[in-house]
């Protein structure tokens, strides 16, 4: 009866991480480029929120189009893991760019939280979603 028992667990783990796995494959494998007639701008970042959340020297709010890292705290709300890795990660790769990035827009301008949506590109070409993505 033990035996039976481990061995389901023990298929159920290995069936997860091998959805686990070739869902990362897919992921780091995704085109994210923004589309080639979207409408773009340059802009300068004043502040990171978290790894997918920006404040710009305009006072913009920018969420990353496509990307969903963890969260940082905030209003009252815990931190949950590697959402302070995430987002130091996001200001080392923009503090390279001196924080300049070239927003592409989606087909939708506004989140739910009134945050606009946008890829970012770096001046060397780098698309911040790829980048974290990989």
């Amino acid at each position: 009866m033990l035996k039976r028992h481990l061995l389901k667990k023990a298929l159920f783990m290995s069936a997860f991480f091998v959805l686990l796995i070739s869902s990362t494959y897919a992921l780091a494998n995704v085109n994210c480029e923004p589309p080639r007639d979207s409408l773009s701008d340059n802009a300068k970042v004043k502040w990171v929120y978290d790894g997918d959340t920006l404040l710009l020297t305009d006072k913009r709010k920018i969420r990353i189009i496509g990307i969903d890292t963890p969260e940082t705290s905030h209003h009252q709300q815990q931190a949950e893991a590697y959402g302070a890795k995430a987002r130091e990660a996001l200001r080392e790769l923009l503090k390279k760019s001196n924080y300049e990035v070239t927003l592409h827009y989606g087909e939708e301008k506004r989140d739910k939280y009134s945050r606009t949506l946008a890829h970012i590109i770096l001046a060397d070409g780098t698309n911040i979603s790829s980048w974290l993505l990989r």
